[in-house]
């Protein structure tokens, strides 16, 4: 059995600011959330703009609590939507944001 770090770390000057060691067959949804609740209630939480993470971490409870305070989540968003599990119908439908004015990972879809 292995073990995950999982690290909170300022990329300007390159410091770590928190972290987490976890067994390696956890998810890490729930240790992010530790880290990120943490660091929100920090002193250190007043210089955070942004918050960058791998597609691993693809929630939208951590974004929209980020969102909220004022932090710009930087998340890749997985591939859910797989062609071989959609109607050929769904695949010719334009998808859009839900608000045009931030970039999120809800798309809305025309219905007929």
């Amino acid at each position: 059995m292995g073990y995950k770090a999982h690290v909170l770390a300022d990329v300007n000057y390159e410091l770590p600011i928190n972290f987490k060691l976890a067994p390696a067959n956890e998810s890490e949804h729930p240790h992010c959330n530790i880290l990120v609740d943490q660091l929100l209630n920090s002193p250190l939480f007043a210089r955070c703009d942004s918050f960058v993470a791998g597609r691993g971490l693809d929630n939208d409870m951590i974004r929209a609590k980020l969102y909220r305070k004022g932090v710009l989540p930087v998340i890749d968003t997985r591939n859910l939507r797989q062609e071989k599990n959609l109607d050929p119908d769904q695949l010719q439908v334009p998808t859009r944001s839900l608000d045009d004015s931030v970039c999120d990972s809800i798309l809305r879809t025309r219905m007929r």
